[in-house]
Order: structure tokens, then C-alpha cells, then sequence
């Protein structure tokens, strides 16, 4: 009888075991695809900004020299 409780004590570790590691790898996975996202964000936002730039340096020459374009 105490082999059997032994047998399933060791079931029972190795079953929090695996829940622990596969909540740890979920938690990962997760703050990556946070990480992922707050990039895409971060690029976008300095694409526009790149873009403002550029209309300005645009407009300014257009000021400087109206016959050009």
C-alpha cells in the first residue's frame, strides 16, 4: 500500500510540474506578444513623426524656391 501512495504522490508532483511549466511558458508567450505590440506601436509612431518632418521640410522649400517643382 505505501508503494501505491508513493506511485501517486509522485503523480501528483509531477502533474504541478507540468502546470507550473506550462503556465510559466504562457506567461512568456504573453509578454512577448505584449513586447511585439508595444514595438509596432512605437514604429508607427515614429513613422508619422518622420512624415510631419517631412511635409514640413517640403513646404519649406516650396517657400524657397516656387519655380522649382
Amino acid at each position: 500500500m505505501s508503494n501505491k501512495i508513493k506511485k501517486l504522490r509522485a503523480q501528483i508532483k509531477s502533474n504541478a510540474y507540468y502546470i507550473f511549466w506550462g503556465a510559466a511558458t504562457a506567461a512568456v508567450i504573453a509578454g512577448q506578444i505584449y513586447i511585439g505590440i508595444g514595438y509596432r506601436v512605437m514604429t508607427q509612431s515614429i513613422i508619422d513623426l518622420t512624415e510631419v518632418f517631412t511635409i514640413i521640410q517640403e513646404r519649406d522649400d516650396l517657400k524657397r524656391y516656387p519655380n522649382v517643382y
